[in-house]
Protein backbone atom coordinates (compact mmCIF):
# COMPACT_ATOMS: atom_id res chain seq x y z
CA UNK A 1 0.00 0.00 0.00
CA UNK A 2 3.01 2.25 0.90
CA UNK A 3 4.71 2.09 -2.50
CA UNK A 4 1.45 2.59 -4.22
CA UNK A 5 1.21 5.66 -2.38
CA UNK A 6 4.61 6.36 -2.87
CA UNK A 7 4.08 6.02 -6.81
CA UNK A 8 1.13 7.97 -6.17
CA UNK A 9 3.07 11.22 -5.20
CA UNK A 10 6.08 10.56 -7.42
CA UNK A 11 3.53 11.02 -10.91
CA UNK A 12 2.19 14.02 -9.26
CA UNK A 13 5.07 15.75 -8.52
CA UNK A 14 6.58 15.02 -12.12
CA UNK A 15 3.11 16.45 -13.41
CA UNK A 16 3.50 19.57 -11.36
CA UNK A 17 6.95 19.69 -12.31
CA UNK A 18 6.19 19.04 -16.12
CA UNK A 19 3.32 21.74 -15.99
CA UNK A 20 5.95 24.42 -13.96
CA UNK A 21 8.32 23.81 -17.01
CA UNK A 22 5.72 24.53 -19.27
CA UNK A 23 4.33 27.69 -17.72
CA UNK A 24 8.31 28.81 -17.49
CA UNK A 25 8.31 32.60 -18.10
CA UNK A 26 10.01 33.41 -21.57
CA UNK A 27 12.94 36.17 -21.00
CA UNK A 28 12.07 38.54 -24.37
CA UNK A 29 15.65 39.90 -24.03
CA UNK A 30 16.83 36.64 -24.21
CA UNK A 31 14.42 35.69 -26.54
CA UNK A 32 15.82 38.70 -28.98
CA UNK A 33 19.57 37.62 -27.97
CA UNK A 34 19.06 34.52 -29.00
CA UNK A 35 17.45 35.58 -32.54
CA UNK A 36 20.41 38.03 -33.48
CA UNK A 37 22.93 36.00 -32.07
CA UNK A 38 21.62 33.38 -35.09
CA UNK A 39 20.04 35.21 -37.59
CA UNK A 40 23.30 36.17 -39.92
CA UNK A 41 21.36 39.26 -42.00
CA UNK A 42 20.39 40.88 -38.37
CA UNK A 43 22.73 43.99 -39.18
CA UNK A 44 20.80 46.49 -36.62
CA UNK A 45 19.02 45.58 -33.33
CA UNK A 46 17.81 47.12 -29.67
CA UNK A 47 14.97 47.98 -28.05
CA UNK A 48 12.67 51.10 -27.21
CA UNK A 49 11.79 51.41 -23.59
CA UNK A 50 8.12 52.96 -24.49
CA UNK A 51 7.14 53.15 -20.87
CA UNK A 52 9.95 55.38 -19.43
CA UNK A 53 9.81 57.34 -22.63
CA UNK A 54 6.08 58.03 -22.15
CA UNK A 55 6.72 59.36 -18.77
CA UNK A 56 9.72 61.04 -19.35
CA UNK A 57 7.69 62.78 -22.47
CA UNK A 58 4.27 63.42 -20.40
CA UNK A 59 1.70 63.45 -23.38
CA UNK A 60 -0.70 62.20 -20.85
CA UNK A 61 -1.11 65.96 -19.76
CA UNK A 62 -1.27 67.76 -22.98
CA UNK A 63 -4.94 68.76 -24.06
CA UNK A 64 -6.12 66.90 -26.66
CA UNK A 65 -3.17 64.24 -26.86
CA UNK A 66 -3.39 62.61 -23.50
CA UNK A 67 -6.69 60.89 -23.87
CA UNK A 68 -5.29 59.40 -27.05
CA UNK A 69 -2.37 58.32 -25.36
CA UNK A 70 -3.78 56.88 -22.21
CA UNK A 71 -6.47 54.90 -24.22
CA UNK A 72 -3.72 53.54 -26.91
CA UNK A 73 -1.32 52.62 -23.67
CA UNK A 74 -4.06 51.22 -21.50
CA UNK A 75 -4.79 48.90 -24.91
CA UNK A 76 -1.19 47.53 -24.83
CA UNK A 77 -0.26 47.44 -21.20
CA UNK A 78 -3.38 44.71 -20.77
CA UNK A 79 -1.86 42.78 -23.99
CA UNK A 80 1.87 43.07 -23.87
CA UNK A 81 4.35 43.81 -20.91
CA UNK A 82 5.54 47.29 -21.16
CA UNK A 83 8.17 46.89 -18.58
CA UNK A 84 9.91 44.79 -20.72
CA UNK A 85 10.42 47.11 -23.76
CA UNK A 86 9.54 46.41 -27.31
CA UNK A 87 12.85 44.97 -29.27
CA UNK A 88 13.75 45.39 -32.75
CA UNK A 89 15.93 43.97 -35.25
CA UNK A 90 16.92 45.04 -38.91
CA UNK A 91 18.23 42.57 -41.56
CA UNK A 92 20.10 43.37 -44.81
CA UNK A 93 21.24 43.71 -47.02
CA UNK A 94 20.32 47.56 -46.61
CA UNK A 95 19.06 49.96 -50.30
CA UNK A 96 20.54 52.79 -51.52
CA UNK A 97 17.93 55.13 -49.11
CA UNK A 98 19.46 52.71 -45.70
CA UNK A 99 16.72 50.79 -45.67
CA UNK A 100 16.65 47.04 -44.40
CA UNK A 101 15.61 43.97 -46.32
CA UNK A 102 13.56 43.19 -42.94
CA UNK A 103 12.39 44.62 -39.71
CA UNK A 104 11.08 42.69 -36.50
CA UNK A 105 9.27 43.67 -33.62
CA UNK A 106 9.15 41.54 -30.41
CA UNK A 107 6.96 42.16 -28.05
CA UNK A 108 6.76 39.79 -24.73
CA UNK A 109 2.51 38.63 -24.83
CA UNK A 110 0.84 39.74 -21.42
CA UNK A 111 -2.78 38.43 -22.97
CA UNK A 112 -3.09 36.68 -25.65
CA UNK A 113 -6.59 37.24 -25.96
CA UNK A 114 -6.09 40.99 -25.33
CA UNK A 115 -3.31 41.44 -27.97
CA UNK A 116 -5.50 39.19 -30.50
CA UNK A 117 -7.64 41.98 -30.17
CA UNK A 118 -5.64 44.96 -29.97
CA UNK A 119 -4.47 43.85 -33.56
CA UNK A 120 -7.84 43.04 -34.83
CA UNK A 121 -8.96 46.91 -34.14
CA UNK A 122 -5.85 47.28 -36.75
CA UNK A 123 -7.69 45.45 -39.01
CA UNK A 124 -5.33 42.30 -38.44
CA UNK A 125 -7.29 38.68 -38.52
CA UNK A 126 -5.50 35.80 -37.46
CA UNK A 127 -5.48 31.90 -38.10
CA UNK A 128 -4.27 29.44 -35.68
CA UNK A 129 -1.43 27.07 -37.27
CA UNK A 130 1.45 25.63 -35.48
CA UNK A 131 0.06 26.34 -31.78
CA UNK A 132 0.23 29.79 -32.81
CA UNK A 133 -2.14 32.86 -33.76
CA UNK A 134 -0.92 33.68 -37.47
CA UNK A 135 -1.15 36.63 -40.10
CA UNK A 136 0.17 37.38 -42.99
CA UNK A 137 -0.12 39.05 -46.10
CA UNK A 138 2.70 40.34 -48.68
CA UNK A 139 4.46 42.83 -46.70
CA UNK A 140 3.44 42.25 -43.34
CA UNK A 141 3.77 39.09 -41.05
CA UNK A 142 2.55 38.50 -37.42
CA UNK A 143 2.74 35.53 -34.93
CA UNK A 144 2.48 35.16 -31.49
CA UNK A 145 1.80 32.60 -28.43
CA UNK A 146 1.34 32.59 -24.95
CA UNK A 147 4.87 34.22 -24.55
CA UNK A 148 5.94 36.09 -27.27
CA UNK A 149 4.71 38.04 -30.64
CA UNK A 150 6.49 38.58 -33.72
CA UNK A 151 6.51 41.20 -36.11
CA UNK A 152 7.91 41.55 -39.58
CA UNK A 153 7.77 44.00 -42.44
CA UNK A 154 9.38 43.01 -45.62
CA UNK A 155 8.15 41.86 -49.30
CA UNK A 156 8.18 38.63 -48.70
CA UNK A 157 6.83 37.46 -51.88
CA UNK A 158 4.82 34.53 -50.42
CA UNK A 159 7.42 33.17 -48.01
CA UNK A 160 6.08 35.30 -45.02
CA UNK A 161 4.95 32.45 -42.92
CA UNK A 162 8.24 30.78 -43.80
CA UNK A 163 10.23 33.54 -42.48
CA UNK A 164 7.38 33.97 -39.30
CA UNK A 165 8.14 30.19 -38.35
CA UNK A 166 12.31 30.49 -38.81
CA UNK A 167 12.01 34.07 -37.05
CA UNK A 168 10.29 31.53 -33.71
CA UNK A 169 12.93 28.80 -34.72
CA UNK A 170 15.54 31.12 -33.71
CA UNK A 171 14.38 32.61 -30.29
CA UNK A 172 14.12 29.51 -28.76
CA UNK A 173 18.27 28.69 -30.31
CA UNK A 174 19.84 28.23 -26.89
CA UNK A 175 23.09 29.89 -28.49
CA UNK A 176 23.89 33.43 -27.92
CA UNK A 177 26.79 35.46 -28.41
CA UNK A 178 28.14 37.10 -25.61
CA UNK A 179 28.76 40.74 -26.88
CA UNK A 180 24.74 40.69 -28.05
CA UNK A 181 23.98 39.52 -24.70
CA UNK A 182 26.13 42.39 -23.16
CA UNK A 183 24.88 45.33 -25.51
CA UNK A 184 21.08 44.28 -24.89
CA UNK A 185 21.96 44.40 -21.47
CA UNK A 186 23.05 47.78 -22.02
CA UNK A 187 19.89 50.32 -19.69
CA UNK A 188 18.56 53.14 -21.71
CA UNK A 189 15.73 54.83 -23.20
CA UNK A 190 16.85 53.83 -26.97
CA UNK A 191 18.70 51.20 -27.76
CA UNK A 192 20.43 51.00 -31.43
CA UNK A 193 23.01 47.89 -31.64
CA UNK A 194 24.77 47.53 -34.82
CA UNK A 195 26.04 44.45 -36.08
CA UNK A 196 29.43 44.76 -38.20
CA UNK A 197 30.23 41.80 -39.13
CA UNK A 198 26.86 40.75 -40.25
CA UNK A 199 26.89 44.50 -42.49
CA UNK A 200 29.62 43.68 -44.27
CA UNK A 201 28.54 40.48 -44.31
CA UNK A 202 25.11 41.67 -46.45
CA UNK A 203 26.28 44.41 -48.07
CA UNK A 204 26.12 44.24 -51.56
CA UNK A 205 28.35 47.31 -52.41
CA UNK A 206 31.20 48.14 -53.96
CA UNK A 207 32.63 46.66 -51.30
CA UNK A 208 31.89 43.39 -52.45
CA UNK A 209 34.58 44.47 -55.36
CA UNK A 210 37.65 44.92 -53.94
CA UNK A 211 40.19 42.07 -54.54
CA UNK A 212 39.95 39.25 -52.26
CA UNK A 213 42.42 39.64 -50.06
CA UNK A 214 41.09 43.49 -49.44
CA UNK A 215 37.52 41.50 -48.67
CA UNK A 216 39.26 39.31 -46.38
CA UNK A 217 40.66 41.81 -44.20
CA UNK A 218 37.43 43.48 -44.22
CA UNK A 219 35.87 40.44 -42.98
CA UNK A 220 38.77 39.67 -40.27
CA UNK A 221 38.07 43.32 -39.00
CA UNK A 222 34.56 43.22 -38.61
CA UNK A 223 34.38 39.66 -36.77
CA UNK A 224 31.98 39.44 -34.24
CA UNK A 225 32.10 43.61 -34.08
CA UNK A 226 29.22 45.51 -32.36
CA UNK A 227 28.92 49.30 -31.40
CA UNK A 228 26.32 50.04 -29.08
CA UNK A 229 24.36 53.13 -29.14
CA UNK A 230 22.16 54.92 -26.45
CA UNK A 231 19.61 57.44 -26.69
CA UNK A 232 18.82 59.66 -23.06
CA UNK A 233 16.16 61.58 -21.86
CA UNK A 234 17.34 62.97 -18.76
CA UNK A 235 16.51 66.52 -17.14
CA UNK A 236 18.09 69.09 -19.40
CA UNK A 237 19.68 67.18 -22.17
CA UNK A 238 18.95 64.53 -24.15
CA UNK A 239 22.47 62.17 -24.96
CA UNK A 240 23.15 59.86 -27.55
CA UNK A 241 26.59 57.95 -26.53
CA UNK A 242 27.87 54.61 -28.96
CA UNK A 243 30.06 52.39 -27.09
CA UNK A 244 32.66 51.36 -30.09
CA UNK A 245 35.01 48.96 -27.60
CA UNK A 246 33.12 45.37 -28.87
CA UNK A 247 35.19 45.06 -31.94
CA UNK A 248 38.06 42.77 -32.99
CA UNK A 249 41.86 43.81 -32.07
CA UNK A 250 42.70 44.64 -36.03
CA UNK A 251 39.83 47.11 -35.84
CA UNK A 252 40.86 48.77 -32.87
CA UNK A 253 44.50 49.36 -34.27
CA UNK A 254 42.76 50.98 -37.62
CA UNK A 255 41.48 53.40 -35.70
CA UNK A 256 42.83 56.65 -36.46
CA UNK A 257 42.36 59.34 -33.55
CA UNK A 258 44.90 60.54 -31.55
CA UNK A 259 45.41 59.86 -27.78
CA UNK A 260 46.39 63.60 -26.76
CA UNK A 261 47.05 66.69 -28.77
CA UNK A 262 50.61 66.93 -29.43
CA UNK A 263 50.60 70.17 -30.74
CA UNK A 264 49.29 73.83 -29.39
CA UNK A 265 45.99 73.34 -31.96
CA UNK A 266 43.92 74.08 -28.21
CA UNK A 267 45.78 77.08 -27.12
CA UNK A 268 46.47 79.33 -30.07
CA UNK A 269 43.11 79.05 -31.51
CA UNK A 270 41.69 82.29 -30.02
CA UNK A 271 41.40 84.52 -29.33
CA UNK A 272 37.62 84.69 -29.50
CA UNK A 273 34.12 84.08 -27.98
CA UNK A 274 33.22 81.23 -30.67
CA UNK A 275 29.51 80.44 -31.33
CA UNK A 276 30.96 77.28 -32.59
CA UNK A 277 34.33 75.72 -31.79
CA UNK A 278 35.95 72.36 -33.32
CA UNK A 279 38.94 70.42 -32.56
CA UNK A 280 40.55 67.10 -33.74
CA UNK A 281 43.67 65.13 -33.15
CA UNK A 282 44.21 62.48 -35.81
CA UNK A 283 46.79 60.59 -37.56
CA UNK A 284 46.24 61.20 -41.09
CA UNK A 285 47.95 58.42 -42.89
CA UNK A 286 46.36 56.15 -40.40
CA UNK A 287 43.19 57.72 -41.37
CA UNK A 288 43.94 57.64 -45.22
CA UNK A 289 45.08 53.82 -45.34
CA UNK A 290 41.68 52.85 -42.89
CA UNK A 291 39.13 54.89 -45.91
CA UNK A 292 41.37 53.04 -48.37
CA UNK A 293 40.48 49.95 -46.99
CA UNK A 294 36.80 50.21 -47.90
CA UNK A 295 37.94 52.93 -50.82
CA UNK A 296 40.98 52.67 -52.88
CA UNK A 297 40.03 55.48 -54.69
CA UNK A 298 39.34 57.84 -51.56
CA UNK A 299 42.64 59.72 -52.04
CA UNK A 300 42.57 60.03 -55.18
CA UNK A 301 39.27 61.71 -54.82
CA UNK A 302 40.40 63.61 -52.16
CA UNK A 303 43.34 65.24 -54.07
CA UNK A 304 40.61 66.30 -56.51
CA UNK A 305 38.72 68.30 -54.42
CA UNK A 306 41.31 70.67 -53.55
CA UNK A 307 42.03 70.91 -57.73
CA UNK A 308 45.20 72.70 -58.85
CA UNK A 309 46.68 72.62 -55.48
CA UNK A 310 45.52 68.63 -54.94
CA UNK A 311 47.14 67.61 -58.38
CA UNK A 312 50.65 69.34 -56.59
CA UNK A 313 49.83 67.44 -53.46
CA UNK A 314 49.07 64.05 -54.90
CA UNK A 315 53.28 64.58 -56.66
CA UNK A 316 54.58 65.28 -53.30
CA UNK A 317 54.42 61.03 -53.27
CA UNK A 318 55.22 59.92 -50.13
CA UNK A 319 52.80 60.36 -46.89
CA UNK A 320 50.73 62.64 -49.21
CA UNK A 321 48.02 64.83 -46.93
CA UNK A 322 49.95 63.37 -44.44
CA UNK A 323 53.33 64.83 -44.90
CA UNK A 324 51.68 68.43 -45.10
CA UNK A 325 49.23 68.70 -42.48
CA UNK A 326 49.66 66.66 -39.26
CA UNK A 327 46.61 65.89 -38.48
CA UNK A 328 46.01 68.16 -35.78
CA UNK A 329 43.03 70.89 -36.62
CA UNK A 330 41.18 73.49 -34.22
CA UNK A 331 38.45 75.87 -35.95
CA UNK A 332 36.64 78.52 -34.00
CA UNK A 333 33.35 81.03 -35.44
CA UNK A 334 33.23 83.78 -33.20
CA UNK A 335 30.86 86.02 -35.18
CA UNK A 336 28.92 86.18 -38.05
CA UNK A 337 27.83 89.68 -39.45
CA UNK A 338 25.65 91.07 -42.45
CA UNK A 339 28.09 92.99 -44.96
CA UNK A 340 27.00 96.06 -47.81
CA UNK A 341 25.15 93.55 -50.06
CA UNK A 342 22.83 91.37 -47.32
CA UNK A 343 25.41 88.64 -47.52
CA UNK A 344 26.91 86.91 -43.89
CA UNK A 345 30.52 87.00 -43.33
CA UNK A 346 31.98 84.88 -40.46
CA UNK A 347 34.57 85.89 -38.31
CA UNK A 348 36.73 82.77 -37.71
CA UNK A 349 40.06 81.24 -36.70
CA UNK A 350 41.96 77.94 -37.97
CA UNK A 351 44.51 76.48 -36.96
CA UNK A 352 46.71 73.44 -38.38
CA UNK A 353 50.19 71.41 -36.96
CA UNK A 354 52.15 71.11 -40.15
CA UNK A 355 53.87 67.71 -41.09
CA UNK A 356 57.53 67.47 -42.43
CA UNK A 357 56.59 68.29 -45.80
CA UNK A 358 55.20 71.86 -44.13
CA UNK A 359 57.49 73.60 -47.00
CA UNK A 360 54.57 72.73 -49.44
CA UNK A 361 52.03 74.91 -48.13
CA UNK A 362 54.74 78.25 -48.26
CA UNK A 363 55.00 77.10 -51.52
CA UNK A 364 51.54 77.08 -52.48
CA UNK A 365 50.63 80.49 -50.81
CA UNK A 366 54.10 81.92 -52.82
CA UNK A 367 52.47 80.92 -55.74
CA UNK A 368 49.58 82.49 -55.06
CA UNK A 369 51.39 85.40 -53.95
CA UNK A 370 52.64 85.88 -57.46
CA UNK A 371 49.56 86.24 -59.44
CA UNK A 372 48.53 89.24 -56.88
CA UNK A 373 45.91 87.31 -54.69
CA UNK A 374 48.19 87.05 -51.39
CA UNK A 375 50.22 89.46 -50.40
CA UNK A 376 53.82 88.44 -48.12
CA UNK A 377 54.01 90.77 -45.02
CA UNK A 378 57.42 88.81 -44.33
CA UNK A 379 58.13 86.95 -41.03
CA UNK A 380 55.49 84.25 -42.13
CA UNK A 381 52.58 86.33 -42.36
CA UNK A 382 50.45 86.44 -45.31
CA UNK A 383 47.68 88.99 -45.72
CA UNK A 384 44.52 87.70 -48.43
CA UNK A 385 41.77 90.37 -48.69
CA UNK A 386 40.83 91.26 -44.81
CA UNK A 387 42.20 87.81 -43.70
CA UNK A 388 45.50 87.03 -42.37
CA UNK A 389 47.76 83.49 -42.17
CA UNK A 390 50.57 83.04 -40.27
CA UNK A 391 52.79 79.91 -41.41
CA UNK A 392 55.54 78.81 -39.35
CA UNK A 393 57.40 75.24 -39.20
CA UNK A 394 55.14 73.41 -37.41
CA UNK A 395 51.74 75.16 -37.57
CA UNK A 396 49.70 78.01 -39.78
CA UNK A 397 47.26 80.00 -38.77
CA UNK A 398 44.15 81.47 -40.34
CA UNK A 399 42.39 84.77 -38.86
CA UNK A 400 39.49 86.18 -41.07
CA UNK A 401 39.66 89.51 -39.75
CA UNK A 402 43.15 90.25 -39.25
CA UNK A 403 44.88 92.78 -41.33
CA UNK A 404 48.24 93.60 -39.85
CA UNK A 405 50.94 91.97 -38.64
CA UNK A 406 50.75 93.68 -35.19
CA UNK A 407 47.09 92.93 -34.04
CA UNK A 408 47.55 89.26 -34.80
CA UNK A 409 47.96 87.48 -32.01
CA UNK A 410 46.86 84.14 -30.65
CA UNK A 411 45.58 82.68 -27.20
CA UNK A 412 43.02 79.99 -25.99
CA UNK A 413 39.32 80.26 -26.52
CA UNK A 414 37.01 81.86 -23.86
CA UNK A 415 34.98 79.60 -22.95
CA UNK A 416 31.51 79.61 -22.59
CA UNK A 417 29.20 77.45 -20.44
CA UNK A 418 28.99 73.93 -22.35
CA UNK A 419 32.53 73.90 -23.93
CA UNK A 420 34.63 73.35 -20.90
CA UNK A 421 35.48 69.54 -22.14
CA UNK A 422 37.37 71.51 -25.45
CA UNK A 423 40.86 69.58 -26.42
CA UNK A 424 40.51 67.01 -23.42
CA UNK A 425 38.96 64.30 -26.33
CA UNK A 426 40.94 63.66 -29.77
CA UNK A 427 37.34 65.02 -31.56
CA UNK A 428 35.14 67.64 -29.72
CA UNK A 429 32.17 70.28 -31.13
CA UNK A 430 30.37 72.56 -29.43
CA UNK A 431 27.79 74.36 -31.04
CA UNK A 432 26.32 77.54 -29.11
CA UNK A 433 22.38 77.33 -30.14
CA UNK A 434 21.40 80.26 -28.73
CA UNK A 435 24.36 82.68 -30.72
CA UNK A 436 23.10 80.95 -34.01
CA UNK A 437 19.07 81.59 -33.14
CA UNK A 438 20.36 85.32 -33.38
CA UNK A 439 21.90 85.23 -36.06
CA UNK A 440 18.50 84.60 -37.84
CA UNK A 441 19.64 82.20 -40.01
CA UNK A 442 16.27 80.64 -41.16
CA UNK A 443 15.19 77.19 -39.95
CA UNK A 444 11.53 76.29 -40.20
CA UNK A 445 8.84 74.15 -39.33
CA UNK A 446 9.80 71.98 -35.83
CA UNK A 447 13.42 72.39 -35.77
CA UNK A 448 13.00 76.18 -34.95
CA UNK A 449 10.50 74.74 -32.11
CA UNK A 450 13.04 72.60 -30.70
CA UNK A 451 15.92 75.20 -31.26
CA UNK A 452 14.32 78.07 -29.61
CA UNK A 453 13.79 75.77 -26.07
CA UNK A 454 18.16 74.71 -26.93
CA UNK A 455 21.12 75.98 -25.45
CA UNK A 456 24.17 73.93 -27.18
CA UNK A 457 25.54 71.31 -28.82
CA UNK A 458 28.66 69.05 -27.87
CA UNK A 459 30.25 66.22 -29.46
CA UNK A 460 32.94 64.84 -28.41
CA UNK A 461 35.09 61.16 -28.83
CA UNK A 462 37.71 59.27 -29.02
CA UNK A 463 39.08 55.88 -30.42
CA UNK A 464 36.51 54.06 -27.86
CA UNK A 465 33.14 55.97 -28.05
CA UNK A 466 31.11 59.16 -29.35
CA UNK A 467 28.96 61.28 -27.53
CA UNK A 468 26.39 63.38 -28.64
CA UNK A 469 24.79 66.23 -25.78
CA UNK A 470 21.75 68.53 -26.65
CA UNK A 471 21.99 70.52 -23.71
CA UNK A 472 18.90 72.78 -23.25
CA UNK A 473 17.74 76.15 -21.21
CA UNK A 474 15.61 74.37 -19.16
CA UNK A 475 18.16 72.48 -16.76
CA UNK A 476 15.84 70.60 -14.22
CA UNK A 477 12.90 69.52 -16.83
CA UNK A 478 13.09 66.23 -18.59
CA UNK A 479 14.52 67.06 -22.33
CA UNK A 480 12.22 65.01 -24.16
CA UNK A 481 8.91 66.63 -22.27
CA UNK A 482 10.07 70.08 -22.99
CA UNK A 483 10.72 69.06 -26.57
CA UNK A 484 7.20 67.66 -26.87
CA UNK A 485 5.25 70.59 -25.11
CA UNK A 486 7.18 72.65 -27.31
CA UNK A 487 5.48 70.39 -30.23
CA UNK A 488 1.98 69.90 -29.29
CA UNK A 489 0.89 72.42 -31.76
CA UNK A 490 2.07 70.00 -34.47
CA UNK A 491 1.54 66.76 -32.43
CA UNK A 492 -2.37 67.90 -32.31
CA UNK A 493 -2.65 68.68 -35.85
CA UNK A 494 -1.10 65.74 -37.41
CA UNK A 495 -3.57 63.43 -34.75
CA UNK A 496 -6.20 65.59 -36.41
CA UNK A 497 -5.54 64.59 -39.73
Amino acid sequence: MSKNILLFYSIVALILMSACKGQKDVDLKSAVASFVSNEKAVVGYGYVDVKSILDKSDMKSLKGIGEFVTEQLTSMENAISMDQGIYYAVAGPLNNDGMPEKAYLFLKVKNKDSLQAMFSDMGYSFEEKNGKMVFDDMTTAIGFNNEIAVMISSDFKNKALEDLERAFVKIADKNQSKRVVEVLETKTDILLGTHLENLYGTSNTTLNKLPMDKQAELVSMAKDGHFATTIDFNPGNITIHTNMERVSEELKKAFFFKPAFESDAVQKIGPGKPMVAFATAMDIPKMEKFVNRMNPQFTDDLYKMFGPAGILLKAVGGEGIGSVINGELSFALNAISADDMGGMVPEFNFYASLGPNNQFVTDLITTFGEEGEVQDLGDGYYKYGGAMAYIAKKEMIVHSSDSLKESFKTAPLTSVPGMEGFGKKPLYLFVDLKQVQKIGIPIGGEASEVLNAADYLVVEGDNTSLTVKLQMKDTKENALKQIIHALKVSIQMNMSV
